[in-house]
């Protein structure tokens, strides 16, 4: 992403929590000022050998902000398949 979008800011070491209280790793990708990328925020969890990864995805900060909640709540709502996840 930083190859294709310069400026890209990316914050990392965020978390956000499941469904199972645990913590997903998190983080949030923010195009430099004028630039053409997305807002997003991403959180993964692995099930097993597999990951499930979860995006939001805004054309603007204001969209974005406006969705996070409900990205939030969505993250909570999901719990593992239990099968040798971690």
């Amino acid at each position: 992403f930083r190859r294709q979008y310069a400026g890209l800011g990316i914050q990392s070491g965020l978390t956000s929590v499941n469904g199972d209280g645990r913590l997903l790793p998190t983080a949030r990708l923010m195009p430099a000022s004028g630039g053409k990328g997305q807002w997003q925020t991403i959180a993964y969890d692995r099930e097993g050998s597999d990951y499930v990864i979860f995006t939001l995805s805004a054309r603007d900060k204001a969209s974005h902000d406006a969705g996070l909640a409900s990205f939030l709540a969505m993250l909570k709502g999901y719990r593992s398949g239990g099968q040798g996840s971690h």
